[in-house]
């Protein structure tokens, strides 16, 4: 899903987009004979994970420096089968600033706190980063 809207009202254009995934594999035993050390292990395979993302850029401002910034939140999840080996499910949330140099390069910046569950350690990250479309 995408959805933009450009107002003169708001100075500037937010975006909004969304993705779900799901994945159905057939049941399965893992390391039926055991000679891998986990097995044997018999779990649904199935998970789905997604997005949803909202931005914001105040295009219509007449500063050339903030009318390229764009502040940036995303959610994302990751729901793996329960039973599998080094399965966990997880969700993110990222907080990010964008600099668009041109209509096809960026600099961001970014901070995303991260939420595994279980005994799996969380990896809250910083990003920085920079695109060039050609």
């Amino acid at each position: 899903m995408s959805y933009i809207l450009d107002s003169d009202a708001i100075n500037g254009a937010i975006d909004l987009r969304a993705q779900w995934a799901w994945s159905n594999v057939n049941t399965a035993t893992f390391d039926p004979s055991g000679t891998l050390g986990f097995g044997p292990l018999k779990f649904n395979n199935n998970r789905n994970g997604g997005y949803v993302q909202a931005s914001y850029r105040p295009s219509k401002l007449l500063n050339s420096f903030w009318k390229d910034v764009e502040g940036i939140v995303r959610y994302d999840a990751l729901n793996q089968p329960s039973g599998a080996p080094t399965s966990f499910d997880e969700n993110r949330v990222t907080l990010g600033l964008d600099y668009w140099m041109s209509p096809s390069s960026v600099a961001k910046i970014a901070y995303r706190i991260d939420n595994k569950n279980g005994t799996w350690a969380d990896e809250d990250a910083f990003f920085v980063q920079m695109a060039f479309g050609f």
